[in-house]
Protein backbone atom coordinates (compact mmCIF):
# COMPACT_ATOMS: atom_id res chain seq x y z
CA UNK A 1 0.00 0.00 0.00
CA UNK A 2 1.01 3.60 -0.47
CA UNK A 3 2.79 5.26 2.43
CA UNK A 4 1.22 8.60 1.52
CA UNK A 5 -1.22 10.06 4.00
CA UNK A 6 -4.80 10.85 3.16
CA UNK A 7 -5.63 14.34 1.86
CA UNK A 8 -8.82 16.23 2.64
CA UNK A 9 -9.23 17.27 -0.99
CA UNK A 10 -9.95 13.69 -2.05
CA UNK A 11 -12.69 13.17 0.55
CA UNK A 12 -16.34 13.96 -0.02
CA UNK A 13 -18.48 15.59 2.68
CA UNK A 14 -19.56 12.30 4.24
CA UNK A 15 -15.98 11.02 4.38
CA UNK A 16 -14.81 14.24 6.02
CA UNK A 17 -17.54 13.74 8.61
CA UNK A 18 -16.32 10.20 9.27
CA UNK A 19 -12.72 11.44 9.44
CA UNK A 20 -13.70 13.79 12.27
CA UNK A 21 -15.28 10.90 14.17
CA UNK A 22 -12.18 8.77 13.61
CA UNK A 23 -9.82 11.54 14.72
CA UNK A 24 -11.88 12.06 17.87
CA UNK A 25 -11.46 8.40 18.74
CA UNK A 26 -7.74 8.38 17.94
CA UNK A 27 -6.90 11.37 20.13
CA UNK A 28 -9.15 10.15 22.96
CA UNK A 29 -7.45 6.77 22.90
CA UNK A 30 -4.03 8.38 23.13
CA UNK A 31 -5.07 10.52 26.09
CA UNK A 32 -6.63 7.62 27.98
CA UNK A 33 -3.45 5.61 27.48
CA UNK A 34 -1.46 8.31 29.28
CA UNK A 35 -3.28 7.43 32.52
CA UNK A 36 -2.28 3.79 32.51
CA UNK A 37 -0.27 2.99 35.69
CA UNK A 38 -0.96 6.46 37.14
CA UNK A 39 -4.73 6.25 37.65
CA UNK A 40 -6.30 6.90 41.06
CA UNK A 41 -6.79 3.18 41.75
CA UNK A 42 -5.45 -0.10 40.39
CA UNK A 43 -8.93 -0.97 39.13
CA UNK A 44 -9.14 2.34 37.27
CA UNK A 45 -5.75 1.66 35.66
CA UNK A 46 -7.28 -1.45 34.12
CA UNK A 47 -10.43 0.41 33.07
CA UNK A 48 -8.52 3.25 31.43
CA UNK A 49 -6.35 0.77 29.57
CA UNK A 50 -9.50 -0.91 28.27
CA UNK A 51 -11.02 2.43 27.28
CA UNK A 52 -7.86 3.37 25.39
CA UNK A 53 -7.94 0.10 23.47
CA UNK A 54 -11.64 0.56 22.68
CA UNK A 55 -11.10 4.06 21.31
CA UNK A 56 -8.16 3.06 19.13
CA UNK A 57 -10.18 0.16 17.78
CA UNK A 58 -13.07 2.51 17.01
CA UNK A 59 -10.71 4.89 15.22
CA UNK A 60 -9.54 2.03 13.05
CA UNK A 61 -13.12 1.10 12.12
CA UNK A 62 -13.78 4.61 10.82
CA UNK A 63 -10.39 5.09 9.15
CA UNK A 64 -11.00 1.87 7.21
CA UNK A 65 -13.96 3.52 5.45
CA UNK A 66 -11.94 6.48 4.20
CA UNK A 67 -8.38 5.19 3.77
CA UNK A 68 -8.58 5.06 -0.06
CA UNK A 69 -6.18 2.12 -0.11
CA UNK A 70 -3.62 3.65 2.23
CA UNK A 71 -1.88 2.00 5.14
CA UNK A 72 -4.03 2.58 8.24
CA UNK A 73 -1.02 3.36 10.43
CA UNK A 74 -0.14 6.13 8.00
CA UNK A 75 -3.68 7.49 8.04
CA UNK A 76 -3.86 7.39 11.83
CA UNK A 77 -0.37 8.48 12.83
CA UNK A 78 1.25 10.44 10.02
CA UNK A 79 -0.87 13.55 9.63
CA UNK A 80 0.00 17.04 10.82
CA UNK A 81 -2.25 18.85 13.34
CA UNK A 82 -3.74 21.00 10.57
CA UNK A 83 -4.88 17.82 8.80
CA UNK A 84 -6.74 16.55 11.88
CA UNK A 85 -10.44 17.14 12.45
CA UNK A 86 -10.84 16.13 16.10
CA UNK A 87 -12.50 18.43 18.62
CA UNK A 88 -10.03 20.53 20.60
CA UNK A 89 -11.78 19.31 23.77
CA UNK A 90 -10.16 15.91 23.27
CA UNK A 91 -6.61 17.08 22.70
CA UNK A 92 -6.60 18.92 26.04
CA UNK A 93 -3.88 17.60 28.34
CA UNK A 94 -5.30 15.39 31.08
CA UNK A 95 -3.33 16.87 33.95
CA UNK A 96 -6.14 16.27 36.45
CA UNK A 97 -8.25 13.13 36.77
CA UNK A 98 -11.34 15.31 37.13
CA UNK A 99 -10.58 16.81 33.71
CA UNK A 100 -10.36 13.33 32.23
CA UNK A 101 -13.77 12.38 33.59
CA UNK A 102 -15.43 15.63 32.50
CA UNK A 103 -13.93 15.32 29.00
CA UNK A 104 -15.07 11.69 28.92
CA UNK A 105 -18.60 12.72 29.90
CA UNK A 106 -18.93 15.67 27.50
CA UNK A 107 -17.48 13.77 24.56
CA UNK A 108 -19.25 10.47 25.10
CA UNK A 109 -22.59 12.24 25.50
CA UNK A 110 -22.03 13.91 22.12
CA UNK A 111 -20.68 10.78 20.48
CA UNK A 112 -23.60 8.67 21.66
CA UNK A 113 -26.08 11.08 20.08
CA UNK A 114 -24.15 11.14 16.81
CA UNK A 115 -23.74 7.39 16.61
CA UNK A 116 -27.40 6.79 17.39
CA UNK A 117 -28.30 9.11 14.51
CA UNK A 118 -25.88 7.25 12.25
CA UNK A 119 -27.07 3.80 13.30
CA UNK A 120 -30.71 4.68 12.62
CA UNK A 121 -30.33 5.45 8.93
CA UNK A 122 -26.88 4.69 7.54
CA UNK A 123 -26.10 1.89 5.11
CA UNK A 124 -24.61 -1.38 6.31
CA UNK A 125 -20.96 -0.33 5.97
CA UNK A 126 -21.42 2.72 8.19
CA UNK A 127 -24.44 1.74 10.27
CA UNK A 128 -23.02 -1.59 11.39
CA UNK A 129 -19.89 0.16 12.63
CA UNK A 130 -21.94 2.74 14.50
CA UNK A 131 -23.94 -0.01 16.19
CA UNK A 132 -20.78 -1.87 17.18
CA UNK A 133 -19.12 1.26 18.60
CA UNK A 134 -22.28 2.25 20.48
CA UNK A 135 -22.21 -1.01 22.42
CA UNK A 136 -18.91 0.04 23.99
CA UNK A 137 -19.42 3.80 24.10
CA UNK A 138 -22.52 3.45 26.26
CA UNK A 139 -20.29 1.75 28.82
CA UNK A 140 -17.78 4.61 28.49
CA UNK A 141 -20.53 7.13 29.23
CA UNK A 142 -21.74 5.09 32.20
CA UNK A 143 -18.16 5.01 33.48
CA UNK A 144 -17.87 8.80 33.26
CA UNK A 145 -21.24 9.42 34.91
CA UNK A 146 -20.48 7.10 37.82
CA UNK A 147 -17.14 8.80 38.39
CA UNK A 148 -18.77 12.24 38.36
CA UNK A 149 -21.13 11.10 41.11
CA UNK A 150 -18.22 9.67 43.05
CA UNK A 151 -15.99 12.71 42.70
CA UNK A 152 -18.62 15.24 43.85
CA UNK A 153 -19.23 13.36 47.09
CA UNK A 154 -16.60 15.52 48.84
CA UNK A 155 -16.07 19.28 49.09
CA UNK A 156 -12.68 19.01 47.38
CA UNK A 157 -14.15 16.87 44.63
CA UNK A 158 -16.98 19.32 44.00
CA UNK A 159 -14.52 22.19 43.78
CA UNK A 160 -12.29 20.40 41.30
CA UNK A 161 -15.09 19.03 39.12
CA UNK A 162 -16.72 22.46 39.00
CA UNK A 163 -13.41 23.95 37.90
CA UNK A 164 -13.06 21.26 35.24
CA UNK A 165 -16.49 22.03 33.79
CA UNK A 166 -15.72 25.75 33.79
CA UNK A 167 -12.49 25.15 31.84
CA UNK A 168 -13.74 22.47 29.49
CA UNK A 169 -17.26 23.46 28.51
CA UNK A 170 -16.01 26.33 26.29
CA UNK A 171 -13.58 23.92 24.60
CA UNK A 172 -16.45 21.61 23.69
CA UNK A 173 -18.03 24.25 21.44
CA UNK A 174 -16.61 22.59 18.32
CA UNK A 175 -18.01 19.11 18.99
CA UNK A 176 -20.79 19.76 16.45
CA UNK A 177 -19.12 22.63 14.57
CA UNK A 178 -18.75 20.93 11.21
CA UNK A 179 -18.56 23.11 8.10
CA UNK A 180 -21.79 23.62 6.20
CA UNK A 181 -21.12 20.83 3.69
CA UNK A 182 -20.17 18.30 6.33
CA UNK A 183 -22.95 19.33 8.69
CA UNK A 184 -25.73 18.88 6.13
CA UNK A 185 -24.48 16.38 3.57
CA UNK A 186 -24.47 13.34 5.88
CA UNK A 187 -28.14 13.88 6.72
CA UNK A 188 -28.99 14.39 3.07
CA UNK A 189 -27.08 11.26 2.12
CA UNK A 190 -28.82 9.17 4.76
CA UNK A 191 -25.85 8.95 7.14
CA UNK A 192 -27.52 10.90 9.95
CA UNK A 193 -31.15 10.73 10.96
CA UNK A 194 -30.97 14.22 12.50
CA UNK A 195 -29.00 17.32 11.46
CA UNK A 196 -26.10 18.36 13.64
CA UNK A 197 -27.82 21.45 15.05
CA UNK A 198 -30.55 19.24 16.52
CA UNK A 199 -27.93 16.92 17.95
CA UNK A 200 -26.16 19.87 19.57
CA UNK A 201 -29.40 21.00 21.21
CA UNK A 202 -30.03 17.48 22.55
CA UNK A 203 -26.44 17.34 23.84
CA UNK A 204 -26.85 20.63 25.69
CA UNK A 205 -30.07 19.43 27.31
CA UNK A 206 -28.45 16.20 28.50
CA UNK A 207 -25.35 17.97 29.82
CA UNK A 208 -27.38 20.55 31.70
CA UNK A 209 -29.64 17.89 33.20
CA UNK A 210 -26.64 15.93 34.47
CA UNK A 211 -24.95 18.99 35.95
CA UNK A 212 -28.22 20.04 37.61
CA UNK A 213 -28.54 16.60 39.19
CA UNK A 214 -25.16 16.99 40.89
CA UNK A 215 -24.15 19.32 43.76
CA UNK A 216 -22.31 21.64 41.37
CA UNK A 217 -22.53 25.35 40.60
CA UNK A 218 -21.38 25.62 37.01
CA UNK A 219 -21.82 29.10 35.57
CA UNK A 220 -24.37 29.91 32.90
CA UNK A 221 -21.57 31.54 30.90
CA UNK A 222 -19.65 28.25 30.67
CA UNK A 223 -22.77 26.39 29.57
CA UNK A 224 -23.57 29.02 26.96
CA UNK A 225 -20.01 29.00 25.64
CA UNK A 226 -20.35 25.27 24.99
CA UNK A 227 -22.98 25.89 22.30
CA UNK A 228 -21.64 29.16 20.96
CA UNK A 229 -19.39 29.74 17.96
CA UNK A 230 -16.06 28.08 18.85
CA UNK A 231 -13.05 30.33 19.24
CA UNK A 232 -10.86 27.49 17.97
CA UNK A 233 -12.53 24.90 15.74
CA UNK A 234 -10.82 21.56 15.48
CA UNK A 235 -13.35 20.51 12.83
CA UNK A 236 -11.76 23.15 10.59
CA UNK A 237 -8.20 22.04 11.33
CA UNK A 238 -7.60 24.65 14.03
CA UNK A 239 -5.83 23.13 17.01
CA UNK A 240 -3.95 23.93 20.19
CA UNK A 241 -0.33 23.32 21.08
CA UNK A 242 -1.53 20.33 23.10
CA UNK A 243 -2.22 18.36 19.91
CA UNK A 244 1.18 19.23 18.48
CA UNK A 245 2.84 18.02 21.67
CA UNK A 246 0.78 14.82 21.63
CA UNK A 247 1.73 14.00 18.04
CA UNK A 248 5.36 14.93 18.68
CA UNK A 249 5.40 12.38 21.50
CA UNK A 250 4.57 9.74 18.88
CA UNK A 251 7.07 11.04 16.31
CA UNK A 252 10.23 12.15 18.00
CA UNK A 253 11.60 13.70 14.79
CA UNK A 254 8.51 15.65 13.75
CA UNK A 255 5.55 15.23 11.43
CA UNK A 256 4.79 13.64 9.12
CA UNK A 257 7.13 10.70 9.55
CA UNK A 258 7.28 6.98 9.14
CA UNK A 259 5.29 5.20 11.78
CA UNK A 260 7.74 3.86 14.40
CA UNK A 261 6.81 0.25 13.66
CA UNK A 262 7.28 0.57 9.88
CA UNK A 263 10.63 2.29 10.35
CA UNK A 264 12.00 -0.25 12.82
CA UNK A 265 15.17 -2.14 12.07
CA UNK A 266 16.54 -4.84 14.39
Amino acid sequence: MSAESITLEELDATERFLLAIADDEFVTGQRFAEWVTVGPTMEEDNVLSSLAQDEMGHARLWYELIDHGRDLDTVGYNRRPSERRNSILLETEHTDFGDTIVINFLYDTAETLVLEAVAETADDAVGSRATKVLEEERYHLEHATQWLERLVSTDEGRRRVTASFERLLPRSADLFAFDAAVGTAPSTAGILSRPTDELRAAWRETVEETISSLPLEVSADALEAAVSEPVTNGRAGEHTDALTALLDSIHAEGLPADHPASGYHA
